[in-house]
């Protein structure tokens, strides 16, 4: 669909604009953006258990002497690991409220 759904429903005839038309056009509209917001989600959980993989690795190099590294690398592996979290749970709200309103 590469139109929006607002510009298909503007192309409709003024007759064929009943409730169950637009009811239609409602939902799918819907289903679009919830779509979006799971990929949307998705893209960005991808992308921060990358950066909490690359905060490990760089950790594990560091030489255990220079601790004040060592000690700002962690920090910044916890803080991935935090962030992570945080997004995952999101995700999944955002997928149950998906499948909550396809069920609908």
């Amino acid at each position: 669909m590469d139109e929006p759904v607002d510009d298909l429903i503007g192309k409709m005839p003024v007759e064929m604009v009943t409730p169950v038309t637009l009811d239609v056009s409602m939902r799918v509209f819907e289903r679009t953006r919830h779509e979006d917001l799971v990929q949307l989600h998705r893209t960005g959980l991808e992308r921060t258990r990358h950066e909490a993989e690359l905060a490990q690795r760089r950790i594990l190099r560091v030489d255990p002497v220079n601790r004040l590294v060592a000690d700002s690398l962690e920090s910044r592996w916890n803080e991935a690991l935090r962030i992570m979290s945080e997004l995952e749970e999101e995700y999944e709200r955002v997928i149950a409220e998906y499948k909550n309103d396809l069920a609908s």
